[in-house]
């Protein structure tokens, strides 16, 4: 559990985890069964999971600026 000061940052940085995580499971089965739709909701699930680090990262480069 992450420090509450830092919670927001840490349930973003959580979101795009799963959503990488989501990405692989996706792209596995895409490739196993040549499926382009689920490699298609690969490719979905890594662009979303990467836009939610740029937020978290964002997120995090405020709480640095808030401890200067």
């Amino acid at each position: 559990t992450a420090p509450p000061r830092m919670a927001d940052f840490h349930e973003t940085l959580l979101d795009a985890a799963s959503h990488y995580e989501q990405a692989v499971a996706y792209a596995t089965n895409g490739i196993d069964d040549l499926d382009v739709e689920l490699l298609g909701l690969a490719v979905y699930e890594i662009e979303e999971g990467t836009r939610l680090f740029g937020e978290a990262m964002t997120l995090f480069t405020e709480f640095q600026a808030l401890l200067e």
